[in-house]
């Protein structure tokens, strides 16, 4: 029903096969629309876009498909996370998020409802998306 107290950006997820070839526009749009680019990265493996408006930091970063999971830089989710997705109400206003948001906040977070970031925005991941060998191994050679 809100933003998570601790948490300091807006994050995005995308699917890497979707936005990838629209790359370029996207960057075109976020200018056009007044985001300050910070830095971005159109890698199938590594896409990534840092921006800035209204005085918050918006990350938005894709995901890639293999087998059942999606892949970020090493680490793993559940592909069923970011299926057709669902709406939510946050402040009075509706859209659209990932496949059961909570199950996803939970694989992100762990107790997302407890604050498990320090002021000093140390990060604390998840075990189960945690990198592995296998995984580390399937990005060199992807």
């Amino acid at each position: 029903g809100d933003f998570i107290r601790w948490d300091w950006d807006v994050g995005i997820s995308l699917k890497t096969e979707e936005v990838v070839p629209k790359f370029s526009q996207l960057i075109s749009q976020l200018r056009n629309n007044g985001f300050e680019l910070k830095s971005y990265n159109s890698g199938k493996t590594h896409l990534k876009i840092n921006a800035l408006k209204y005085g918050a930091r918006y990350e938005l970063i894709g995901f890639f498909k293999l087998g059942n999971m999606r892949y970020r830089r090493g680490f793993r989710y559940p592909g069923e996370l970011f299926g057709r997705g669902t709406e939510i109400t946050l402040r009075g206003e509706t859209y659209r998020t990932v496949n059961k948001p909570e199950m996803y906040l939970e694989w992100m977070y762990g107790d997302w409802k407890t604050p498990i970031r320090t002021c000093d925005k140390k990060v604390y991941i998840s075990p189960k998306s945690r990198p592995n060998p296998f995984v580390r191994w399937i990005l060199r050679h992807f």
